[in-house]
């Protein structure tokens, strides 16, 4: 999405002076998201922000990709919308990737943020590659040429790699955290028996883990 949209805007909807308009709603959205972010997954928890913030990218993107080049604001606004999903959940990932941390020394009796993090790390930048080159793709596939009035074609790739590419990638990702079993309920369960277990000594207990999922165990045993 951030690879893309300097095309659409220049040569979709014909606006180049609205991206330093979209950069700087950008950096005022991430510091009013991240102000608000506490506050919204006490209330919803990580896992309904995500989705829900997912959603956003997927509507926005569909905004993007169906909107026609003369409606420049009804485009330019799916993309604010769009992004505005993607920030939310570039926030609240590291917070579910915090509790993984805890899940793991739950399982395992071993805590390892260093490789936890450094994977975290490694998969991000894998995206962002993945990303950027699937909306070089997009656009080579459209014939886009640069400094040229782009075709009917290429003016499709834009939309695609701007709107439909993000969005579709998003459901998947929904579809993905819509069977996530690491609640918050199941994180603060985790926690209490860790901070039993260094209170007593102890080291994992697979008779008392929490269970992964109402009902059911955790289908992997204690390492």
């Amino acid at each position: 999405l951030t690879s893309v949209q300097l095309y659409y805007l220049r040569d979709v909807l014909g606006r180049l002076d609205l991206y330093p308009v979209l950069s700087i709603t950008q950096l005022v959205l991430t510091f009013v998201l991240a102000a608000f972010m506490p506050r919204l997954v006490r209330k919803l928890g990580k896992k309904r922000v995500y989705i829900f913030s997912s959603l956003l990218t997927v509507i926005g993107g569909a905004v993007v990709f169906f909107t026609p080049a003369s409606q420049v604001w009804i485009g330019f606004t799916g993309l604010v919308v769009s992004l505005v999903g993607v920030l939310a959940v570039n926030i609240v990932v590291w917070a579910l990737e915090a509790d993984t941390v805890e899940y793991g020394e739950w399982k395992t009796g071993v805590r390892t943020e260093g490789i936890t993090y450094a994977l975290f790390s490694f998969t991000r930048k894998t995206g962002q590659a993945v990303g950027g080159a699937l909306a070089a793709y997009a656009l080579a596939l459209g014939g886009y040429k640069s400094g040229a009035v782009q075709t009917p074609d290429a003016v499709f790739g834009i939309q695609l790699a701007a709107g439909a590419l993000p969005a579709v990638m998003t459901i998947l990702a929904v579809i993905v955290m819509a069977k996530y079993t690491l609640t918050d309920t199941m994180h603060a369960r985790i926690l209490t028996e860790i901070q039993a277990r260094r209170t007593d000594g102890e080291g994992p207990s697979a008779g008392d883990r929490p269970s992964d999922s109402d009902g059911a165990a955790p289908a992997l045993s204690p390492g």
